[in-house]
């Protein structure tokens, strides 16, 4: 009896699973919500691929997409996005530039807008990615020289004179900046430091041992010190707290007037 023929079936290969975010906010912290939902989205989809277009129309946009490396590919651009651009069909009427038809992107298999990517959404993931900064030791290094030695916690809170906010209904979230002394002096006193972040347009506060300013430091440089803080302290509610969220650092909240994001990186963290 002849022998039977065979042939081994190579296994077939993965397939890749295609993402496509949409980040249209223009605030900070709804701008980092965006981002986080989509990476964390990326990080439960075995095999995928992320890519995201947002508009680079505030100053910080670019920095903090760096601090995501779930990101394959970043498509930032002041023109708005066609939604004819996702056509599959050969020779579509609209055409975008033509590294946009590698990978699979005209075909995503889930397209991430905005209205997907809030706080409930959030919540309602199994786990939540992680920012990380870039060139950590470069950062470390600096932020030791300023510091020394000891553990110190981040302080934010909301004022008026921030450059792009033209609102006013929401003018109940900022905070006293004379209550801000008591906050600082109280946490020297028990043995840590305070490192504020915030906009250059700050009210000034007096230098002190024990205070470190880094209002007029670059956003990357303010991330540092999240990254690596005790505790954020948020005196008033207000967007950068949800660095302190991706980052997994505990925060404190004070003054919050909504209710949707409590709780979140805490959650997280406790897990």
């Amino acid at each position: 009896m002849k022998a039977l023929r065979h042939f081994v079936v190579p296994p077939a290969a993965k397939a890749q699973k295609n993402i496509f975010g949409v980040l249209l906010a223009r605030t900070l912290g709804d701008f980092c919500r965006e981002l986080w939902y989509c990476a964390s989205v990326k990080e439960l989809v075995p095999d995928a691929r992320l890519d995201i277009y947002y508009r680079p129309d505030r100053p910080y946009k670019d920095d903090i997409v760096t601090l995501c490396p779930q990101i394959n590919q970043a498509w930032p651009s002041m023109n708005a996005l066609p939604v004819n651009l996702f056509d599959p069909a050969f020779d579509p009427p609209v055409r975008g530039p033509e590294e946009w038809y590698g990978d699979g992107r005209p075909s995503p298999d889930m397209l991430i807008l905005p209205s997907m990517c809030s706080y409930s959404h959030l919540n309602a993931l199994p786990k939540t990615a992680r920012f990380r900064m870039p060139d950590q030791d470069q950062h470390d290094a600096a932020l030791k020289a300023l510091l020394g030695e000891g553990w110190y916690i981040v302080l934010h809170y909301r004022d008026s004179a921030y450059t792009f906010r033209t609102e006013t209904t929401s003018s109940y979230r900022n905070f006293d900046p004379e209550q801000v002394p008591s906050v600082i002096d109280h946490i020297i006193k028990a043995g840590g430091q305070v490192v504020r972040i915030g906009h250059p347009e700050m009210i000034e506060l007096q230098p002190k041992a024990g205070f470190l300013d880094l209002k007029d430091a670059g956003l990357l440089t303010q991330c540092h010190a999240i990254s690596r803080a005790r505790v954020f302290f948020e005196a008033s509610s207000s967007g950068p707290v949800i660095f302190a969220q991706a980052f997994g650092v505990p925060s404190a909240r004070c003054n919050a007037t909504e209710l949707s994001n409590l709780g979140n990186g805490l959650a997280r963290i406790i897990h």
